[in-house]
């Protein structure tokens, strides 16, 4: 599921990142290379989630959780 919204704070980090880069570069450099790492850590988990998704959803008794989740109401 793609969520713009969850984008929102890289997109101000990275705006911040500039302009640090125009103050001062090696202050927005290490700022610009903490947001990169940061997407790129996001975009391996979801890598992963996608390459592993199919084992977990093998084992996983959807029955079972759909009854737990309407127990506790949600």
């Amino acid at each position: 599921m793609f969520r713009p919204l969850a984008w929102i704070p890289f997109l101000v980090i990275a705006g911040v990142s500039f302009a640090l880069y125009l103050l001062d570069v090696r202050w927005g450099m290490f700022m610009i290379g903490m947001t990169a790492g940061a997407i790129l850590r996001i975009i391996a988990y979801a890598r992963f989630t996608l390459m592993a998704w199919p084992v977990t959803e093998e084992v996983t008794d959807w029955n079972r959780v759909e009854a737990l989740r309407h127990e506790n109401g949600a």
